[in-house]
């Protein structure tokens, strides 16, 4: 999770897993008022949605948000976290008083958050998910990414659109290249713009079968390869990389 903080609004861009009293933290940080955005559908960055009134996303993962956007999804999480560290298990939220599902707002390319004296605006880079996005602080040269551009970038999920799309979302991500110079990554530390270069190349070399590519160990699926280049490494489905020609 990342907090933008302008001058007359906070940008808190991801949720993470709704585990703790993520709202109330946010206030003791700022008492402006708090928009949420979600990089992209995912659990790890959604699952605290709950506890906002409004949150903007683009429309293509709505449904995978709402697929794990429930009570017991959640409340499952926080117990077994809770019961397997004891030492943070009073700062876990494991029962609601109010649940309910936040609104969600749908934003695509170009969509721009106006927090007074800083403005961030949506990039759509489909790969990650087909919903992943950006945002852009042109005048601060910095880049929040979501999962986009991770140092282990996981292209192999159910609902990941063939990795030559992802390969485009890159270079749709290059163009902008001079409006920023750092990387804030949705897991790690922050990287210069320079990955992008890399991870472009990893994926260029998954393409041309240039890349040789071994098993990637998880525990989603067991079908996963992954190449590396520098600091990149990219796990994909060997049976998903290209467009069908039908499409």
């Amino acid at each position: 999770m990342h907090l933008v903080i302008g001058s007359e609004k906070a940008l808190l861009i991801d949720t993470g897993i709704g585990v703790g009293d993520l709202k109330a933290f946010v206030q003791t940080i700022t008492d402006l008022p708090i928009v949420v955005v979600n990089t992209h559908g995912h659990p790890d960055h959604s699952a605290g949605n709950f506890q906002f009134d409004k949150v903007y996303m683009h429309e293509n993962d709505f449904a995978l948000a709402d697929m794990f956007m429930n009570e017991d999804n959640i409340l499952g999480t926080a117990r077994r976290i809770a019961e397997s560290n004891p030492e943070v298990a009073n700062d876990i939220l494991t029962e609601h008083e109010n649940y309910t599902k936040p609104q969600l707002v749908p934003i695509d390319e170009g969509y721009v958050f106006d927090l007074g004296d800083r403005k961030l605006e949506v990039i759509w880079v489909p790969g990650h998910t087909m919903g992943s996005i950006c945002l852009i602080d042109k005048a601060n040269k910095q880049l929040f990414s979501g999962d986009n551009n991770n140092t282990h970038v996981w292209l192999f999920l159910d609902g990941c659109p063939p990795a030559e799309k992802y390969l485009e979302s890159l270079e749709h991500l290059q163009s902008y290249a001079k409006d920023f110079n750092i990387l804030f990554l949705g897991h790690g530390e922050p990287l210069d713009k320079e990955y992008l270069n890399e991870i472009h190349t990893c994926v260029e070399n998954i393409l041309d079968g240039n890349c040789e590519s071994v098993p990637y160990e998880n525990s989603i699926s067991d079908k996963a390869m992954k190449c590396t280049y520098k600091r990149a490494l990219v796990a994909f489905d060997p049976a998903n990389l290209f467009y069908k020609k039908s499409e």
